[in-house]
């Protein structure tokens, strides 16, 4: 195959009006993208619940993941993950990077979730350009706009 270039496959996997979904529809993305021949799939989505059906996907994939380390607590305010841990980011596998929130200037955004262990870096995530509803734009923050970027990095260095 020709590794001059990276490809991006979009998949579907939090199907309601809410964005939300649930671990069966995550694994089988995860699934159907590693037969489709993925090599690093991006995880912008946390959960408080660890499901096993999602760590076991995760734990036997060839694939590298790299995920959201999570926005804080009801308040906004980033928490340490190794205390109270938010998934996929605290699973404890080597083909995981989790990734924090940086702001624009290279701190550590008060959002975002942390951790010695378990969060790996952190990227620009703060005031990024994105596609809201209704067909148009505005600026969002939180590790859900740093994971692609990372993931990106990651595509390139790969091909």
């Amino acid at each position: 195959t020709d590794n001059n270039y990276v490809k991006i496959m979009s998949l579907k996997a939090l199907g309601t009006s809410l964005g939300v979904g649930d671990a069966d529809s995550v694994a089988a993305a995860i699934r159907y993208a590693e037969i489709k021949g993925a090599s690093i799939c991006n995880l912008s989505l946390c959960t408080y619940t660890s499901y096993p059906q999602l760590e076991q996907v995760i734990r036997d994939s060839n694939m590298l993941f790299v995920v959201s380390a999570g926005n804080g607590d009801v308040y906004g305010k980033g928490y340490d993950i190794s205390a109270s841990p938010v998934y996929p980011a605290s699973y404890p596998y080597d083909n995981i990077i989790s990734v924090g929130n940086l702001m624009f200037d290279g701190n550590l955004d008060p959002s975002s979730n942390f951790s010695s262990q378990q969060v790996d870096l952190a990227a620009p995530g703060t005031y990024i350009l994105s596609c809201t509803t209704g067909h148009s734009f505005g600026f969002m923050s939180g590790t859900s706009r740093s994971a692609p970027r990372v993931t990106g990095v990651g595509a390139m260095l790969y091909s």
